[in-house]
């Protein structure tokens, strides 16, 4: 598949990019989350996220808009445990009360006001009771305003406390999450290869606020 900026394409020459440590950072930070559960990964992609979730997940169901892309995953990730399904955000194809985790990551941005209401009805529809959303989108202010950046694929994009309210509308026992690059100096083993545990010394740093550009928040279906 060619890589159009709409959908991130884990090809060889993006795999070293700062868009593919962060895409593949938010899949397997959630792979311990959804150990044994049925799963969607709704606007999945060409379905590398899937794949990852396929390893603790019990059965993840991947939904994208596109045919063509559905169709390139069927063909890339063939495993008993993954179904890629052509589907919308306004009406996704499963069954209500049917899965226990809904990953969405940079998706929700992708549409307008108002299908990004019918989205998150769609999405308590389909989760089980005290199901669980895993949801992420850019940080507008980090996003785009601090660098005048317009990304042509963005209908309607949020700042954290935007989202956070709108969220609160449809989900409860919430936790919010920040995600961006940090400066870091490490002491590791010659080889990456060798490096097996890594372990985060904290010092006492300038109180200025982070300028994180991802949202990332989990959130419980209200019964």
């Amino acid at each position: 598949m060619e890589f159009t900026g709409e959908r991130f394409i884990p090809l060889k020459e993006l795999m070293e990019d700062e868009i593919a440590f962060e895409h593949l950072h938010r899949y397997h930070a959630a792979k311990e989350l959804i150990k044994g559960k049925v799963v969607l990964d709704i606007a999945c992609g060409e379905g590398y996220g899937a794949d990852i979730l396929s390893v603790n997940a019990e059965k993840v169901f991947g939904v994208d808009i596109d045919a063509d892309t559905i169709e390139h995953a069927k063909n890339t990730y063939k495993k008993e445990n993954i179904d890629f399904i052509k589907g919308s955000t306004d009406s996704i194809p499963l069954p209500d009360d049917s899965v226990d985790v809904v990953i969405s990551y940079e998706t929700i941005e992708h549409i307008d006001e108002e299908s990004q209401k019918r989205f998150l009805n769609e999405i308590k529809r389909v989760l089980k009771k005290d199901g669980l959303l895993i949801i992420s989108t850019p940080d507008k202010i980090n996003y785009s305003d601090r660098y005048a950046h317009t990304n042509e694929f963005h209908l309607k994009e949020f700042k954290k406390e935007e989202f956070i309210l709108f969220l609160n509308n449809y989900f409860a026992n919430t936790c919010c999450y920040l995600q961006g690059y940090e400066i870091i100096d490490a002491i590791t083993e010659d080889s990456p290869e060798e490096i097996n545990d890594l372990y985060v010394i904290n010092w006492p740093r300038h109180s200025k606020p982070f300028t994180r550009k991802y949202i990332i928040s989990t959130w419980i279906k209200s019964v």
